[in-house]
Order: structure tokens, then C-alpha cells, then sequence
């Protein structure tokens, strides 16, 4: 008896690793580099109409997903192109089944020059995955206070252009749907490479 029960020990064993069934490593929210959210800022629930001109509902699309979010404006001469050109050269060196399970959404907060056609163009040169979303600016503004942040404010310029401050961090939502960490302006393509996949794996305790 004492025999067998070895064989079939032995048997379960081999048909494990000839399984690839391997314990997966814990994820500790110290493995991420983002700065950490306290507390915890749930996804909630919009709509705004995307670059394709069809109505996007952030709680819905993203749901399940890990989720990076920035509010920007495409004619932002410096901390919004920085931030997609990072994380979309991040995106090369990920696995494609980890980048299909991330939804990296832009916010415009300058709905009169965003046009879904421009969102298009803009967003694309990034990454195709890249989702643009715009609607009218006191919805927006109303989504930022929700999520923490001051609303775009307009700023003349000495060339009768404009311009509009806006928050400056990325935040990450894990796939459990939390807003757990924001990345900086500053924010490193190893930074997102390393977070990237900690966000679609991680699903929290709370």
C-alpha cells in the first residue's frame, strides 16, 4: 500500500509540472512604483463619446481591466505627449496578452479643439490601443473633482493661443477597479513596463 501510494503521489507530481502548473508569485502593492492613492479611488461611473464618435462608458469598457487614465489635451506641449510616448513604448516590451488586458483612456480637457478626428490622429501616432474620449468641458471638470483632481483651467497666451493646466499624473486602476497609484510627469518607460503587468495581474484584497 505504502507503495502505490508513493507511485501515485509520484504520478499527480510529474502530471503537475508536465502541466505548467506553477504557483503564481504573490503581488505586493510595494512591487508597483507608481505613488501610491490613499485611499483608494474606485472607477466611476461617465460617458463621454470616444475618437469614433460613439458614446464610451468608463465603469463598463474598463471594467476588469487594469486601467491607466490622464486627463490631457493634445496640443499640450510637453507633460501629455511625454506621458503616451512612454507608456506606448512600454507597451512594446510587454507581453501582448498583458497589453490586451490594459485600457489606456486620454480625457480631453480642451473639448473645443479635441475633436474625435483629432483624438484620432493624435492618439494614433502613440499606440492604436490608445482610446481618446471628449465631451463638454463642466462634464469633464465634474469627472475630475470626482476623481480627485482640479479641473483644466484656460490660460491665455502672448500669441492669442491657449493653453489649459491640467493635472499632470497617470492614474493606475488594478484590475480589481481601484485607482491605486498615480504616475508623475518624470514617470520612466521601466516604471510603466515594470507596473503595466502588475495592474492586469493584481486583484486586491479589499
Amino acid at each position: 500500500m505504502v507503495v502505490q501510494n508513493q507511485i501515485l503521489t509520484g504520478a499527480i507530481t510529474l502530471l503537475a509540472i508536465s502541466s505548467g502548473c506553477q504557483t503564481q508569485p504573490e503581488i505586493l502593492l510595494g512591487d508597483f512604483r507608481g505613488g501610491s492613492v490613499t485611499p483608494y479611488v474606485p472607477k466611476i461611473d461617465f460617458t463621454l463619446i470616444d475618437q469614433n464618435n460613439r458614446q464610451f462608458n468608463f465603469r463598463e469598457e474598463t471594467d476588469g481591466y487594469g486601467t491607466l487614465l490622464f486627463f490631457g489635451y493634445t496640443y499640450c506641449p510637453d507633460i501629455c505627449p511625454i506621458h503616451m510616448a512612454q507608456i506606448a513604448s512600454a507597451l512594446t516590451e510587454i507581453d501582448a496578452e498583458v497589453v490586451d488586458r490594459l485600457k489606456v483612456i486620454f480625457v480631453s480637457v480642451d473639448p473645443e479643439r479635441d475633436t474625435p478626428e483629432r483624438l484620432t490622429e493624435w492618439l494614433g501616432a502613440f499606440h492604436p490601443s490608445f482610446i481618446g474620449l471628449s465631451g463638454p468641458k463642466e462634464d469633464v471638470d465634474a469627472i475630475q473633482l470626482q476623481m480627485r483632481f482640479q479641473p483644466g483651467v484656460i490660460e491665455q497666451t502672448d500669441t492669442g493661443d491657449y493653453g489649459v493646466s491640467h493635472a499632470s499624473a497617470v492614474i493606475g486602476f488594478t484590475s480589481d477597479d481601484l485607482g491605486r497609484f498615480l504616475y508623475f510627469a518624470g514617470t520612466k518607460r521601466e516604471d510603466y513596463v515594470n507596473d503595466i503587468p502588475l495592474l492586469v495581474r493584481y486583484k486586491g484584497t479589499e
